[in-house]
């Protein structure tokens, strides 16, 4: 028997899982990156008036909330990981600092944007839902308010008849006659 503990193989498959997911990330952080670019050039289009865009209205303030949403991402994040960086002593490579505001952009607009507008879709369809559980209302109209009843009419009657008096100091002197 051999008591050789050669453990090449699951080294080999632990190194192609962390490629594949490094490389996995690269591209996902390139199409973010690149939906920001393009959204971002539609939003300064739109940004004084509204433009139709994927058959959607954008409005001015939407798209302004779209750049204001990325450029405090792209503050945030190189400001947290430089603050990250300080606090546990790992430095951060020169040459990966250009991809910090750009991820923080992509990361701000477009998945805060994506979040949102999903929050908003479930919103409505839960108020949709919750619309369809209740009741139809009957809508009132002037044809349907019910007249007053009998006894408060004639009560409105009396009162018409009687004209109404203030009261006197003399009140006592009143009673007494």
């Amino acid at each position: 028997m051999s008591n050789n503990n050669d453990n090449s193989g699951a080294a080999m498959a632990v190194a192609v899982v962390v490629t594949g997911a490094m490389i996995a990330g690269a591209f996902v952080f390139a199409v973010l990156a690149f939906a920001s670019l393009v959204l971002t050039v539609v939003c300064l289009t739109a940004w004084n008036k509204p433009i139709q865009f994927c058959g959607e209205t954008l409005t001015p303030e939407d798209a302004r909330a779209f750049v204001r949403r990325g450029l405090i991402g792209a503050c945030l994040v190189p400001s947290f990981a430089f603050f990250a960086s300080g606090l546990f002593g790992v430095p951060i490579r020169a040459d990966w600092v250009i991809y910090l505001p750009i991820g923080g952009y992509a990361l701000g607009s477009v998945v805060v944007t994506y979040h949102i507008e999903k929050a908003k879709a479930e919103a409505a369809q839960s108020d949709a839902a919750m619309q369809a559980l209740l009741p139809q209302q009957p809508v009132r109209t002037a044809q349907t308010i019910e007249p007053l009843p009998s006894e408060h009419a004639e009560h409105e009657r009396q009162t018409e008849r009687e004209p109404f008096k203030f009261a006197t100091w003399d009140d006592e002197e009143e009673l007494r006659k």
